[in-house]
């Protein structure tokens, strides 16, 4: 778990898609602070640690100048933009105004731009990200200042209505500017439809060629005076084919649907298990030689509480992804069977493809999660949440180059 959890952050602190819209923006905004509350709050250079202020405001400055013009600079979605990202707002935020609260001995008005400073940073991150960057600028900030200086003075003062104000307006306008949260809602969005619209672009085109095909091969024929036996079943096979076809793009725009569908927790028919496996199968569009490769062990039938639409496009997505990887690597067969625990009756999904990467594993059911060229992520995380809503769970292990298998855990119907 612990493990996991530093995976996550990891990933967190060096994804920039959610935050890189705010990078240009903070910049401009925190490149005219810096040098604006300077001069409202000290319009000369006859204050004692004037020379300090100048550069750390200047240095500030250039750094958020940096994320202005960061597309001159850096590439989109590296590393390197997010460490400058990250070092620019450790430096500007926690790091710089913890420094000049110590050099201020805690004066009031600095102490009250500490807290601006410290909510901002939840505005721009998460709280995980945003408790790192805070810790990491403020311990840098007291090291910083305790080999500089050798004692530290409190000297809170006064607060005049004016230090009062900026400080408020600053933290109104800043803080109203810059919403994390609704960046990951934007970015969600955006994305979900980049993906839904990919997957629809590529499994629309296979059908579509394929009729364009057929129809092509029909016009032919017909124009042929004469035609053998062997073109005539063809030609009264045509329409079968361009059945199936049309079949197959169905169940993948309904699969796609069903990905959006959301049903309430609790709610649910009760049904038999069997029942929706042999519809799943049967009602898949699969050629004889996909046919041949399903095995399906005997088993007693239990009853659950679901959806039956929400649970057959469960066992679509896992009969859609194994069949991908056994065509990918051109070996492998697909094995179902169930076994029973106290709680839970579990149905064993298996292909002995290529089998999932270790470092894959736990990412599998995130959403927008894909290796695939096409994928867009949605077919596991839609399993899962199916899975959840009626009690149960799905879980996968693999072994690279020997299998891949998922269970799925439903919750025992008592009598």
């Amino acid at each position: 778990m612990d493990k996991f959890w530093l995976i996550r952050l990891k990933e967190k602190l060096f994804s920039v898609d959610i935050s890189q819209p705010m990078m240009r923006f903070f910049g401009i905004v925190m490149a005219v602070n810096y040098p604006l509350y300077w001069v409202a709050w000290n319009p000369t250079l006859s204050y004692q640690g004037a020379e300090l202020d100048i550069a750390m405001r200047l240095l500030a400055t250039v750094l958020c100048l940096g994320l202005v013009f960061s597309k001159f600079f850096f590439r989109p979605e590296t590393k390197v933009l997010s460490i400058y990202w990250l070092g620019t707002v450790i430096y500007c935020l926690p790091f710089f105004f913890s420094f000049m609260t110590l050099v201020n001995h805690a004066s009031a008005v600095w102490l009250m731009n500490l807290i601006s400073a410290v909510f901002f940073v939840f505005l721009l991150f998460d709280a995980g990200v945003a408790l790192a960057v805070l810790i990491s600028g403020s311990v840098f900030a007291y090291l910083i200042y305790f080999l500089l200086y050798p004692s530290f003075v409190v000297e809170l003062g006064e607060i005049t209505l004016f230090d009062f104000f900026m400080t408020l307006l600053a933290t109104v306008v800043i803080g109203s500017l810059f919403s994390y949260k609704k960046g990951i809602i934007v970015h969600e969005k955006l994305t979900s439809l980049r993906g839904l619209a990919a997957t629809v672009a590529h499994e629309m085109r296979t059908p579509l060629a394929v009729i364009n095909l057929e129809a092509g091969w029909l016009r032919s024929k017909l124009q042929q005076p004469e035609l053998t036996k062997e073109d005539i079943n063809a030609v009264n096979d045509c329409p079968n084919r361009l059945m199936a076809t049309t079949n197959n793009a169905l169940v993948v725009i309904d699969m796609l649907l069903a990905n959006l569908k959301v049903t309430p927790p609790g709610e649910g028919s009760l049904l038999l298990i069997q029942t929706i496996l042999r519809q799943s199968f049967e009602t898949y569009p699969l050629s004889a030689q996909e046919s041949d490769k399903i095995n399906i062990a005997d088993f007693s039938d239990f009853e659950f509480y679901g959806d039956p639409d929400l649970i057959r496009h469960v066992f679509y997505n896992l009969i859609k992804n194994a069949l991908y990887f056994i065509k990918a690597a051109r070996k492998g067969e697909i094995y179902v069977w169930v076994t029973q625990t106290k709680k839970y009756n579990i149905i064993h999904f298996k292909d002995t493809a290529k089998g999932v990467p270790s470092e894959e594993l736990p990412y599998l059911f995130n959403r927008f999660y894909s290796k695939r060229k096409y994928g867009t992520g949605l077919g596991l995380a839609f399993c899962r949440r199916v899975m959840l809503d009626l009690g149960g769970k799905i879980t996968c292990k693999s072994v690279m180059n020997e299998y891949t298998e998922f269970m799925l855990y439903f919750p025992i119907v008592k009598s």
